[in-house]
């Protein structure tokens, strides 16, 4: 639907009187002519479904005065509105226009400032409440103010979960500290959607409130660590939920982090389908040594049958020189057992380890080497029929390359499309079974990543281990020149 935008003009903001409206209206200095332009807007935006902002930005005064003059609501199709407020005079207006739109379903407050005035929000919150349609509300605010026991806000942002239509709600993570809140997003019943976003201070540990969602609709979870940590704490499990995102790669975070996260996914997310887990391992964490399991770290998650995409992509900084426990360094044994509940994995992305410090593309290798041999490529191609894309560390030695291609090789499916070789640990004499071991997996049009460096001969000492992206790229030119020699679609043979 066609758009229409309202931004801010720099003029001064009146207090409105509504009985000092329409006989005082046209004295104010300026507003005469602000009034025609907004009427001018109204009449070709009335029927409308959506308002995001314009050319000025209109006031309680002005639409409240024209609504008076037109003796009905002005924006009677309205359905979704985005507004963006910088002062208190904007949430006014804002306001305003909510109370001219009786089938309001979706709204959105792009809030830029660190800290608006608590006096707004709570005003802001009961105008919401009086909308019976509201099905959607996105607050992009870094900061509420208080919103603990008796604070105006945490008692209007509460009255306004509670409304039984709320469909789809992202706010700021720091709701989860407030239990009366949390009591009110536990009851929304038609919940589908929730998205927790980073705010201003940040949840400090211990302060989250558990909250057990009792909505049996709610299929799209995402948010901070420590905020997601407190939903899926609850004691009834999200039993609807099918995705589930962490995507803050500058938030730190812990390995028991980690672990207790997946623990929570095991026993309550049965029918998830897609898992994203980004982000940083806290410096001091790195050192850490208990609550190491004896096997895969995420070996739970097998209990997710139908997971289709997942994400793991968790960095520490590129100086740390501390390893990647061994529970979160799998062997072929835990690939093979994990990818075997899988079945309709699409998207696999594992990716652990040191940042690059230079380099984009390039990766430092995963410290102690891969647990996970070549033959981890086979165990996904037999049991992932649907996979397009592959990218886990592996390590490529003469004697697994050569296992490997004794065996009984089932190449991808022609869903793959993709594969990536990071951290991998590729010694000089498995160059050329690895080269041939991929030829017979994929077809000619499957890419391989990463892509050559520009200058890769410029590598030098340990800020890149030059044998092994040397090693990388020599397979990869092997594969390539056998593709372009072959005839099309002609497989490579087993010898």
């Amino acid at each position: 639907m066609p758009a229409v935008y309202f931004h801010q003009r720099d003029r001064g903001y009146l207090t409105p009187q509504p009985d000092y409206f329409h006989k005082q209206v046209h004295q104010l200095p300026g507003l005469t002519r602000h009034l025609t332009e907004f009427q001018m807007l109204l009449n070709t935006s009335a029927s409308r479904s959506t308002l995001i902002g314009a050319d000025f930005f209109p006031t309680l005064t002005e639409v409240m005065a024209i609504q008076s003059t037109a003796g009905h609501n002005l924006f009677p199709e309205l359905r979704s509105l985005v507004w963006s407020c910088e002062r208190e005079a904007d949430f006014v207006g804002c306001e305003a226009i909510i109370q001219a739109s009786p089938r309001l379903k979706a709204f959105a407050c792009e809030e830029s400032r660190k800290e608006a005035p608590e006096r707004t929000w709570p005003t802001l919150f009961r105008t919401l409440a009086s909308v019976q349609s509201l099905e959607i509300l996105e607050l992009q605010a870094r900061n509420l103010g208080p919103i603990g026991p008796g604070s105006r806000t945490g008692l209007a942002l509460s009255y306004l979960l509670s409304k039984p239509n709320i469909r789809q709600l992202l706010l700021p993570d720091q709701v989860v500290t407030s239990t009366l809140v949390m009591i009110s997003l536990a009851s929304a019943r038609q919940l589908e959607k929730l998205t927790l976003v980073e705010s201003t201070p940040s949840i400090a540990d211990g302060s989250a409130v558990h909250c057990t969602v009792s909505s049996d609709r709610l299929s799209h979870l995402s948010g901070t660590p420590q905020s997601l940590r407190s939903i899926l704490a609850g004691e009834s499990g999200l039993k609807a939920l099918t995705k589930l995102s962490i995507i803050y790669p500058w938030i730190s975070f812990t390995w028991s982090f980690v672990r207790q996260f997946v623990d929570l996914i095991e026993k309550g997310c049965p029918i998830l389908e897609t898992l994203e887990l980004e982000g940083r391992i806290d410096d001091a964490a790195n050192l850490e040594t208990h609550g190491i399991r004896a096997g895969f770290a995420i070996a739970g998650l097998g209990a997710c049958t139908r997971m289709r995409r997942f994400h793991m992509d968790i960095k520490s900084n590129g100086w740390s020189t501390s390893p990647v426990p061994r529970d979160f360094n799998p062997s072929d044994s835990d690939w093979r057992c994990l990818t075997s509940q899988w079945p309709e994995l699409q998207e696999m992305w594992y990716d652990l380890g040191r940042e690059s410090l230079n380099d984009e593309e390039y990766k430092p290798a995963l410290d102690p080497a891969p647990r996970a041999t070549i033959n981890t490529l086979t165990a996904f191609s037999r049991s992932c029929r649907q996979l397009k894309s592959l990218a886990v560390p592996m390590s490529a030695t003469i004697h697994d390359t050569r296992a490997a291609l004794q065996d009984d090789i089932l190449p991808f499916s022609d869903s793959m499309d993709r594969m990536y070789f990071f951290r991998a640990s590729i010694e000089d004499d498995a160059v050329e079974e690895l080269a041939m071991l991929l030829l017979r997996l994929t077809r000619d049009d499957v890419e391989l990543y990463p892509t050559e460096l520009d200058d890769p001969d410029s590598t030098e000492g340990d800020e890149l281990d030059s044998s092994r992206e040397m090693n990388w790229h020599a397979a990869k030119k092997l594969v390539h020149f056998t593709r372009r020699a072959r005839p099309l679609g002609a497989q490579a043979s087993a010898s």
